[in-house]
């Protein structure tokens, strides 16, 4: 599936399109659209931007920065409009599911550490 996405009702949003004359705004804006997968949150509202910030430093956090500018709350409220097709998920939803993850994540470990067979020398 697509992702749709706009940002025509970010207040000002021609400061934070994606231009060239945007640089690193813009570059935070097209992260901030594909982090809305990571977060599963469909976009940026008054009322989610500090859960949406939550979720994005705890994947930050956990796995790396997911664009090559810092991410701030401050970026975020800055977005405040920003829309997608994204599903939402509840914050517990959400927090269940990174949680199922990193155990997927310390099993595989976990395996990876266990002694393997070594070949038969010659």
């Amino acid at each position: 599936m697509a992702l749709n996405w706009g940002i025509e009702k970010v207040k000002d949003w021609e400061q934070v399109a994606m231009r060239p004359v945007n640089g690193a705004e813009g570059r935070k804006t097209d992260a901030l659209i594909w982090a809305c997968i990571a977060v599963d949150l469909p976009g940026i509202t008054e009322k989610n931007a500090e859960e949406f910030y939550r979720r994005l430093a705890y994947i930050e956090k956990r796995d790396g920065r997911i664009a090559d500018v810092p991410l701030t709350l401050e970026d975020v409220t800055r977005r405040i409009g920003l829309w997608t097709n994204v599903s939402a998920m509840s914050a517990r939803a959400w927090n269940a599911k990174q949680k199922r993850i990193e155990q997927k994540r310390a099993e595989r470990a976990k395996r990876a550490q266990e002694v393997k067979p070594t070949a038969d020398p010659i």
